[in-house]
Parts: C-alpha cells; structure tokens; sequence
C-alpha cells in the first residue's frame, strides 16, 4: 500500500511517517535554584533519569547551551559514572557579568551523551531572565517595573528601546537591593513604569515618586490604565489634569502633581505624567525632555530658536519647545489656583496666594517676562516677542475658551490672576514690536495662535497640530 508502482519502486509521494526517536537517557526539570541577578552565581540544577532496563557506567557527560552573548555558565556539571535510575544534578553554576544578558530572554538546552555518542536531551527548554539592581544611566530612560508580574511588557520594552544599553530598570522585585534609590526618588529621569493593571506596580512606586524631582512619568499599558490608577495614588491628590494638543503628537492628557497644597508639602516640585502604550511611548521621549529643562533654560533655548522666520514656520521641535512653555505654565496656574481655593470659603480665600499668578517670579510665564523685559528688541531678540504674544493670548484663550482649564479656574479672583500675568507680558511686547516693524505686529496679531496647546475657533477649522504627522 506504500507503492505507487511496487514494479517500477515507485512510493506514494503523500505517503509520510513522523518518527521519533527513544533515547535511554532522559534529562528534566533542567532551573536554577534562585533568582538569577547580575554578578552573583546560582546553582544549575537537572534531573538525569535513566529510562532503559540496563544500567550505565562511564562518564556521562552533561551539556548545557544556552543563547547569551556571553559565557554565563561558570561550573558545568560534572560527569556521571554511573546511572541505574534518577539522579538530581546540582553542582553546575551560571554567572551573568555581562550587562547585554541581563533582562533578556535566556534559553537553556541540554544533553547527555557517552563517548560522543548522543543518549539523551532535555525534551523542555528552560527559559528565564537575569536581573539587576538599579544603575544611573545618564539620557536614558529608566524603566520601573515588577519583572516577577510583567516580565513580556518589559522585554517588549526594552527591545523597542533597542536593547538594555538604552534603559536602566528600577525592579521593584529586587526591592531589597534597590533601597538607596527606592529611598530617595529619581531625579532628572524619564521614567516608563510598567503595570498590569491593577496598581501593584504604580501603588508600590507612589512613594519613590513622591521624593522624585524634575521626572516625568509616562505609564506604559495596552489598557490604558495606568495613569488612571495613577491619580488615585497619594502623590496624586489635587493635581492639574487637562488635555492639551501638541504638534506631532495630538491631544493628550496631562496630569502634574500639586506641591502647592499643604498636604502635598513633601512633593519635591511638580512632576509631569502621562498615558501611552508598548507601541507609542518611543514618541513622548523627546516630549519628556521637554518637560524637565530648566524653566531659564527652556526660555533661553526658545530666544535663540525662534525669530520671524522660525515663529511662523517652526519646525516640529520648536513647535513643541513653545507649546511646553505654555503647558507647564497653565499646569502652575492650575496648581496654584487649586491651593487658592482651598484656602477658605468662597469669601474668605487668600488674595495672596491668587496673586501668585502674576507675582511669583518662580513661575514660567512670569520668567518669561522679565526675560523679555531683559533683551533688546532687535533682530537677534524678536523671537521672544513674538512668543509673548502667543503666551498673552494662550492665557486669555484658556481662562475663556478651554473648558479643561477655564471650568477649573471658576474662581474669579484666581481667573483673574492668570489673565493680568498675560496682560504684563503683553505691556512688555505690544507697543514696542508696533514700533520696531509694523509689518511684523500686524503679521504676528493674526497668528497669534500658532503655538496655542489647543483647538481655538481661531483655527479655522484647521489641525494645527498634525502640520507633523502624528
């Protein structure tokens, strides 16, 4: 029935039999004895079970292979000489020294053979990641993250970063050699914290990020339910939330935390946080950049950028470098009135807290103008002119327009605050870009819009906001 022609030796060409083969020797349960974390050794351990009616003498040599970049087994096993059943195999070691195998996938094959002859294999590869302690990694992203919970998200991670060499890990499973950054917080750091989704991760890390400093936070799920387990959180109470639009990327929720309010004394500023995915987070990183400049050096960066050429045709960088200036600026104005309102009853509210707005020379907007009130108005200084238009006209739109900030700043005396810090910018521009080209201020009053962080009915129906793709 194997023939097509038996005559000619012809066999069926459909006719295919899958065979295996039966080894003696079987090895299993092939794992390490603890969890593997960089520079420190651990056991290998395998069960060697002989499956045949004789039994073996002679050195039976164990294998071990496994896909690293580098030689991480330190002690092979040594050899069997003799095997009548099972035996538990525990004398080989594994040692990572090498950065580009820790939180990488592992794969661990294994054989037994004698004399070169091939007597059994591990029929179950043992798979498994190597971890590490936290490392400063200056410019690099820091992951936060529960390797023990999401150990796929993590990997997704860091091979969208480009491998380990582009990210530091805070694993909150290696708690107890992590201590000294658990204990002070980030600084200066773009973290991407990683959850499943039910707060284990965000509600341990509530407590780092309370002690951080100038970080932002992007929360990086499928769900999309990260940042909103976030705002549960301690650090989160009170904090400005809006979704404004920016130029390359579209509307986005924001939300800062509030260290203007009494409760929140022990945030160390305002940090930024945001929502985003496996998929898109590679995007916010240069945004997150953004966010933790220096305020003065933010405003220097936009006074050599942008002139009158760059103002009405900015690149997508110094798009975005602008409509941050306005972010943050309407984020403290939102902090700041927040702590207004809670000072008293609606007649009883500290004047001195909403005159901040206009007063507090800590504030953005009001270090832009004093930065303006301090250049020449020339060629080499219009630039921030222009801007301060724009900045005069953000502020007026959003206590009148978006309703994300303008049903926030109900209170008059805190709407108004924010309105005279724009009418200040505007006595230090308007009348003298008049004077230095007229052209120019007409040009400028009817783009006052250009780096506006939302949709204005001056738009005309347009998307400023995808002029870069998204």
């Amino acid at each position: 029935r194997h023939y097509a022609n038996a005559s000619q030796g012809l066999v069926n060409s459909g006719d295919r039999k899958n065979l295996g083969i039966q080894f003696p020797l079987e090895l299993s349960r092939l794992t390490t004895n603890g969890t593997p974390v960089i520079n420190e050794a651990v056991q290998l351990l395998v069960d060697l079970k002989n499956n045949s009616r004789r039994k073996y003498t002679g050195a039976l040599k164990i294998d071990v292979s496994v896909n690293s970049n580098s030689n991480i087994i330190s002690k092979t096993f040594g050899d069997v000489q003799s095997l009548e059943s099972t035996v538990r195999l525990k004398d080989a070691q594994v040692k990572v020294t090498d950065e580009s195998d820790v939180y990488t996938p592992l794969t661990f094959t294994a054989t037994v053979s004698k004399n070169g002859v091939l007597l059994g294999r591990l029929e179950q590869a043992f798979n498994t990641m190597v971890k590490a302690p936290y490392s400063e990694k200056a410019g690099k992203p820091v992951i936060v993250v529960n390797s023990d919970q999401t150990r796929v998200d993590l990997l997704d991670v860091v091979s969208e970063l480009g491998g380990i060499n582009n990210a530091a890990v805070l694993d909150l499973s290696l708690a107890n050699r992590n201590g000294q950054i658990l204990k002070t917080g980030l600084k200066d750091k773009t973290a991407l914290v990683i959850d499943r989704g039910n707060g284990s991760v965000i509600n341990n890390f509530d407590h780092v990020l309370e002690k951080s400093q100038n970080s932002v936070f992007i929360y990086v799920d499928d769900n999309g339910q990260g940042l909103k387990i976030a705002e549960g959180t301690k650090s989160f109470k009170d904090a400005a939330k809006f979704a404004p639009s920016i130029s390359g990327i579209g509307k986005i929720k924001l939300v800062f935390t509030n260290p203007e309010m009494d409760h929140n004394k022990g945030l160390k500023g305002s940090q930024v946080a945001m929502q985003s995915n496996r998929n898109g987070f590679k995007k916010l990183l240069a945004l997150a950049e953004l966010f933790k400049t220096g305020k003065d050096q933010l405003i220097n960066s936009i006074k050599g950028q942008i002139n009158r050429g760059t103002y009405f045709k900015p690149s997508k960088a110094q798009a975005q470098m602008v409509e941050v200036m306005n972010i943050r600026g309407l984020s403290e104005f939102l902090n700041v009135n927040a702590a207004y309102k809670a000072s008293g009853g609606v007649f009883g509210r500290s004047s001195k807290i909403a005159k901040r707005m206009y007063k507090d020379g800590t504030l953005i907007y009001n270090k832009l103008r004093e930065a303006i009130k301090s250049t020449k108005l020339n060629e080499a200084g219009v630039g921030l002119y222009l801007v301060g238009v724009n900045a005069k006209y953000t502020i007026s739109k959003a206590m009148s327009s978006f309703k994300d900030i303008s049903d926030e700043m109900s209170a008059i005396r805190g709407k108004n605050s924010a309105n005279e810090s724009g009418s200040m910018i505007e006595e230090q521009v308007k009348k003298s870009l008049k004077k230095f080209d007229k052209n120019l201020y007409n040009q400028v009053y009817k783009n006052e819009n250009i780096f506006t962080p939302f949709e204005v009915s001056d738009d005309g129906g347009t998307d400023r906001f995808a002029r870069f793709g998204r």
